[in-house]
């Protein structure tokens, strides 16, 4: 062996001996088990064998996510990488001996897969065609076979089919204490509020008052609004379905992503569940597709139309006015832009942060449609950013005169503050040193003697609900001051603050599960006296359900989709495809889902919660395509 080739092997089974130790320390096996060595030569063997060229762009990608990847890890699971460690030098040591571990391991999986994913390889396990032929070409292949022409309405009917016996079961709908005080609204017992969405509080009662005026039964008005919103995700299903195929995908990505709408049990039970957090999935869902039809399907429809298109007058053989294919595709990009309009809207309205995804959205159109103005490139850019602006200004108009105009009720200030109010509440219950003035600032909202015992990690609303039984009209008037208090105490406690935010986002980026997923049932307690009446006997029902909820839990892979951190991770690694690909433009298509994620990440009140994610996992087939599509 020479020289350069034993010290690579040196290089090699020194990396491998140090990911090894860092999955034995993080699956807590110990040191001297048979696996570890297993896996320190089966890493040994791959690192020996890995590709290390790639070009830069794929390095620095690998590089980026792989420690990103690791210190997010090793940051969660600190406990266990240092249980059993009294040392702080040790336990300072063998966390850094984990996270380079765990660097070594990504960075080399990454650049392995970057090996097999870019440049086009993607696109010919997943599409049918590996050229960049003209979009109205792949349009025209797509609809030649029958069950793909009529692909949109078997996939409508097979996932609708799939919801009725949880429909059936759950009837008239699973109703938590959110939806009963939006029904309270529809129903004139509660004031309006925004605190959830006004626009789904009247969509509820756009459903609810015909069918309760016809039957006089709210049991039955709320299975009205139960099965229109099902019919509302089988539309998105196979909205999003067909335009999988009519960007020209391969059979069994459309079998796979039929079976992941139809038949994973959390989309049955979010179907029949009265939350914004569903319309606002289909939403995201619809503006997500209707935009990959403008970029990849009938980009080229109207110019094709001028180059190619017969004359008004001409006639066909039988004397009819000729009417071409590329006819219909046009009336087809203008209804796809339409319907990017009422999903843009509804993005923007059926939830608080889709306000703000849209609001980030736009510095991007921006730049695109300066950079489509360079190249002599309007028209696709151009619409689009009409759409988004008129979207976003209605939205706003909506949210804030109109709302205004009609004494809706706003949520309260400290309802957006969970983050920062769990981060300072962590300080009170951990330090004894904090300053004086702060607290006597913090004594003018709060009992500052309670919060030790209400303060609970992962859970804001503990702490909201204290402020609220304070003086939380204080805080609102003195918002600078209380801004300053929170960054003079991220300054002098930074590691109280980075644990307490850790505790109150982690299910949203580890990548493991220790949460339940679709276990929601039946009707909350209520003064209306509203209750479940099952029209199926539960045993049958129960039992599959259970089943397909326990194979969440049991196989590999599988078990990812019920993993809001193993998504989050895939999607940051589609990311860095894309990037690596240099498809700037493409990106636009996942941004939203990226935007939605950082909203929750600054925001949210609960450290796991499916449904606040569940539009971005809704979204997997649909952005996997958009990944795989290199051209």
């Amino acid at each position: 062996m020479s020289t350069k080739n034993r010290n690579h092997l040196l290089e090699h089974a020194f990396e491998a001996f140090t990911s090894a130790w860092a999955l034995q320390r993080i699956f807590a096996v110990g040191p001297g088990n048979i696996l570890v060595a297993a896996v320190f030569v089966l890493l040994l063997f791959f690192y020996a064998k890995q590709e290390r060229a790639g070009d830069k762009r794929s390095r620095v990608c690998a590089d980026v996510l792989a420690a990103v990847f690791a210190v997010l890890y090793c940051a969660y699971d600190y406990g266990k990488i240092t249980d059993g460690l009294s040392s702080g030098a040790f336990r300072a040591g063998i966390f850094a001996v984990t996270v380079c571990g765990l660097f070594i391991m990504f960075r080399n999986l990454l650049l392995w897969l970057f090996h097999y994913t870019t440049g086009g390889n993607l696109r010919r396990l997943v599409f049918q065609n590996d050229t960049a032929d003209s979009h109205l070409n792949e349009l025209k292949m797509t609809d030649e076979s029958v069950y793909r022409k009529h692909l949109f309405l078997i996939t409508f009917f097979i996932c609708l089919v799939c919801m009725i016996p949880c429909f059936l079961y759950e009837y008239p709908g699973i109703m938590t204490p959110d939806s009963i005080n939006q029904l309270k609204q529809v129903i004139g017992l509660s004031p309006l509020s925004n605190h959830h969405p006004l626009i789904h509080t009247m969509i509820i009662a756009i459903f609810y008052k015909p069918a309760f005026a016809l039957t006089h039964s709210m049991t039955a008005a709320i299975g009205f609004y139960t099965f229109a919103q099902m019919c509302l995700m089988a539309l998105a299903d196979a909205y999003c379905v067909n335009t999988i195929n009519k960007m020209g995908a391969r059979r069994w990505v459309i079998i796979v992503s039929i079976i992941f709408f139809a038949l994973v049990p959390y989309n049955w039970v979010y179907a029949v569940s009265m939350w914004k957090d569903v319309l606002f999935a289909a939403a995201v869902m619809m503006f997500t597709a209707s935009l990959v039809r403008i970029f990849y399907v009938y980009k080229d429809v109207e110019l094709n139309k001028q180059n190619t298109c017969k004359s008004d007058n001409e006639k066909d053989a039988g004397g009819n006015p000729h009417n071409t294919y590329e006819d219909v595709s046009v009336k087809r990009n203008r209804m796809t832009y339409a319907l990017q309009f009422i999903s843009c809207l509804g993005m923007s309205l059926l939830r608080s942060n889709g306000w703000y995804m849209l609001l980030g959205l736009l510095p991007f159109m921006a730049a695109w449609v300066i950079v489509s103005a360079r190249r002599g490139q309007t028209n696709v850019a151009g619409r689009l950013a009409t759409i988004w602006f008129m979207a976003f200004i209605i939205a706003t108009v909506i949210k804030y005169p109109v709302f205004s105009a009609l004494d809706v009720e706003e949520p309260d200030f400290i309802e957006s503050c969970s983050v920062p109010a769990q981060q300072i509440a962590y300080v009170l219950t951990k330090e004894t040193d904090v300053p004086a003035e702060d607290m006597k600032l913090l004594s003018n909202v709060i009992d500052t003697d309670k919060v030790g015992a209400l303060y609970a990690p992962g859970f804001a609303d503990n702490i909201k609900e204290l402020v609220r039984a304070g003086h939380e009209d204080y805080l609102t008037q003195h918002k600078g001051e209380f801004l300053g208090l929170w960054i003079r105490l991220g300054i002098r406690y930074p590691a109280d603050y980075l644990k307490a935010y850790g505790d109150e986002t982690y299910g949203y980026w580890f990548p493991d599960r220790n949460y339940t997923v679709a276990d929601n049932e039946g009707i909350s307690d209520n003064e209306l006296g509203l209750t479940s009446h099952p029209l199926i006997p539960a045993r049958i029902f129960l039992k599959l359900q259970e089943v397909q909820i326990k194979l969440g839990d049991m196989i590999p892979l599988y078990s990812s989709l019920w993993c809001m951190g193993a998504v989050v991770w895939l999607y940051a690694t589609g990311l860095g495809i894309m990037l690596i690909e240099k498809r700037y433009r493409d990106i636009i298509m996942i941004l939203p889902g990226l935007l939605g994620l950082f909203t929750i990440l600054i925001a949210t009140p609960v450290a796991y919660d499916f449904r606040y994610l569940y539009f971005l996992i809704y979204c997997i087939p649909l952005y996997f395509a958009v990944v795989c599509h290199h051209q």
